[in-house]
């Protein structure tokens, strides 16, 4: 358990078999602050903050562990992309399971009262493997904010709107 503030943020619960490696693990997250993961996410961020909601059950082997969510919710993410400088802010609902994790039509906005809805999903074979098929459709949202200060090179404030995809591998995509 991890309590803040007179909640369990974090709490999970199950039995590990240390003979097969079979596992039976139920957790359950209440705002649970995604600032715990940034160093795991610093290649492609900058800052992440926020708080995700809902719960998980891994099950099986553990080469091969089925996984099914339960009302999981990105709360308020704030995430600021490196390459590009934005701060974006994401709300609303993801599933897990043993295929895929599934953006269930995220609200994102930046900054500057540019929103957008992304949808699709992150396929993966047990956690590895992992393919993207997501679609974004934004209006008047920024997609690059550097300063000349902070890359000489490439900078300046960049707006758009409209519908993209991108899909692949993610060294391929």
């Amino acid at each position: 358990r991890d309590i803040i503030d007179g909640r369990d943020a974090l709490s999970a619960s199950g039995v590990m078999f240390l003979d097969d490696g079979r596992m039976d693990i139920s957790a359950s997250a209440d705002r649970f602050p995604l600032n715990v993961v940034a160093p795991f996410l610093e290649k492609v961020f900058s800052s992440v903050d926020g708080s995700i909601s809902g719960g998980i059950r891994l099950q099986g082997d553990t080469q091969r562990l089925s996984t099914v969510s339960q009302n999981f919710n990105l709360n308020d993410a704030s995430l600021r992309l490196k390459m590009t400088g934005v701060n974006y802010t994401v709300n609303g609902p993801l599933r897990l399971d043993s295929n895929a994790l599934y953006l269930d039509g995220l609200r994102v906005s930046d900054s500057d009262k540019g929103s957008g809805t992304l949808s699709g999903r992150i396929s993966h074979d047990h956690l590895k493997d992992i393919n993207l098929d997501l679609g974004l459709d934004f209006d008047n949202m920024k997609l690059l904010d550097i300063t000349a200060k902070d890359s000489p090179n490439l900078y300046g404030l960049l707006r758009a709107g409209g519908k993209a995809s991108v899909s692949g591998e993610p060294q391929n995509m």
